[in-house]
């Protein structure tokens, strides 16, 4: 038989364990992480799932960077914004 488990439940413990490792960190004088992402075009179903992710992502740590709106790479291969 399966167990069943908790989803939302781990997803917190985990973050409350990164959350004090980052904190960790931070005081041992180390400069604080974040989470940059970039989004390519104007997928909804992209800016919905890149926003899950930074709104995680400041649950743990502070700062981040989110660009949107860039238009996909051209011929030099980087971004257009």
């Amino acid at each position: 038989m399966a167990d069943i488990i908790d989803g939302k439940a781990i997803a917190q413990e985990v973050r409350a364990e990164v959350r004090d490792e980052v904190a960790e960190w931070v005081a041992e004088g180390h400069e604080a992480p974040g989470l940059a992402t970039v989004l390519v075009g104007d997928d909804a179903a992209s800016a919905v799932y890149i926003g899950g992710k930074q709104r995680a992502s400041a649950e743990v740590v502070r700062g981040g960077r989110s660009v949107a709106g860039c238009e996909p790479a051209g011929p030099e291969g980087e971004l257009q914004e």
